[in-house]
């Protein structure tokens, strides 16, 4: 679960202070589709977010995992689930604006 309480004051600045506001505003800004903790039993004030890893070759991912037993690849990720990561850079981006 993404917890973005580390960034209270960043995201307060941008009029942002719960869960439900900030999924809404990174989904409208960035295309990035996140659920709000509310949704999972967390208080709206918490900046905590939810991420699915749907998006992802799991034919490749499993073959990967058995051709590299006990050790992925560093580029394990990357290569298997490249719009979660794309996804996962334009929060950071959005954040650090």
């Amino acid at each position: 679960n993404p917890d973005f309480s580390g960034f209270q004051k960043t995201l307060a600045a941008k009029d942002i202070e719960n869960s439900q506001i900030l999924c809404h505003r990174l989904l409208n800004e960035t295309g990035v589709a996140l659920l709000p903790g509310s949704a999972f039993g967390y208080t709206a004030d918490k900046l905590i977010t939810r991420l699915a890893f749907v998006d992802f070759d799991g034919e490749k991912a499993l073959a990967e995992s058995k051709a590299n037993p006990g050790k992925l690849p560093s580029t394990f990720v990357d290569t298997i689930a490249p719009k979660v990561v794309t996804g996962v850079t334009k929060i950071g981006e959005w954040l650090h604006q």
